[in-house]
């Protein structure tokens, strides 16, 4: 038991916490009541833990930090193309992700004055408005699919906010993004 607390100690040294928390968990099954035993096995855990989680925040971070370049690119094409509407929608949904981003704010600000001279009428901007907000549910609702694993949902999501604003780049590539992922998971 002595020679496991030692393994166990210089594996916490060396930060291989998964090792640690082994080696304690079998010195545990020799002396459950051993206090420099229990005290180890705890202080692995914690620092796997907290490693683990520390890694979940930097991929959670990398995720958010892709999404928003993928949508303000996106919302850029679709203005420079003067699909306001689909432009609007891409901008609004990347200042979710990062809200002081100046580039988007300008992009979006921009997209919204092109859109806005278009529509003149009350009813056609309500129409408008109807409009960018079922595509960003399709859209919502297809990235949650993908992210679950349900390609063919994903698929249905995304070709239908295609037909709400046709030509849009956002959807157009998470579609193929949900083809691609559908094609190799059979």
């Amino acid at each position: 038991v002595k020679q496991m607390i030692v393994a166990g100690n210089a594996a916490l040294e060396a930060q291989k916490y998964p090792d640690a928390v082994q080696t304690f968990q079998q010195a545990k099954k020799l002396a459950p009541t051993n206090l420099d035993v229990m005290t180890g096995l705890t202080r692995a855990e914690q620092m796997r833990d907290r490693l683990q989680g520390e890694a979940n925040r930097k991929a959670e971070e990398a995720g958010r930090t892709q999404n928003f370049q993928r949508l303000v690119k996106s919302g850029q094409e679709n203005l420079s193309a003067k699909h306001y509407e689909a432009a609007v929608a891409n901008l609004s949904d990347a200042l979710k992700l990062n809200p002081t981003d100046a580039t988007a704010l300008g992009a979006l600000k921009q997209a919204q004055q092109g859109h806005d001279a278009l529509l003149t009428d009350a009813k056609a901007k309500a129409d408008s408005a109807k409009k960018v907000e079922t595509y960003q549910k399709l859209l919502s609702d297809g990235q949650t699919a993908l992210a679950g694993k349900r390609y063919a949902d994903a698929i249905s999501a995304f070709d239908a906010a295609q037909k709400v604003l046709p030509g849009d780049k956002t959807s157009k590539d998470y579609l193929s993004e949900a083809q691609a992922a559908k094609k190799s998971a059979e």
